[in-house]
């Protein structure tokens, strides 16, 4: 069995913690590399080619969706999930142009869903009905 390469990259030390500590429990998913903003996360995506990148939304010196559009350049095939405390949903068709397969909410059974689509591969909720074309707006600027 293939492990799932994960790279983790969230500002906040006590969620990548947590995420953390609820993947390695699972011996097919492995947290491949941690980043604690964007521009970390996107130079650890070019290095390591993960499979599954979990990604905050807020994040120092680079936001979540300028983060998500760049490693989408250099890890073209890894799934981008969002796990965010924004639960607008501008920020999820946003989200969606900027190549996340879904977006998560942080609450109590966001972290149970955080898990499902690691296992199972969902793809962008609420963002935007099937086969719309994605835009060229820029990521992260309204």
């Amino acid at each position: 069995m293939l492990c799932k390469r994960i790279l983790l990259v969230d500002d906040n030390a006590v969620v990548r913690e947590m995420v953390r500590e609820i993947i390695e429990e699972n011996p097919a998913w492995k947290i491949c590399g941690e980043g604690a903003n964007g521009r970390v996360g996107v130079e650890l995506a070019r290095k390591l080619r993960p499979d599954i990148v979990v990604l905050d939304y807020l994040m120092p010196s680079m936001n979540g969706l300028q983060a998500a559009e760049r490693i989408k350049r250099f890890a073209p095939r890894a799934r981008i999930l969002m796990f965010t405390s924004d639960t607008s949903p501008k920020l999820v068709r946003q989200a969606h142009d900027c190549g996340v397969q879904t977006v998560i909410w942080k609450n109590g059974s966001g972290y149970l869903q955080l898990l499902t689509c690691i296992q199972q591969g969902e793809h962008v909720r609420a963002a935007a009905s099937p086969g719309k074309k994605r835009s060229q707006k820029r990521c992260g600027r309204n």
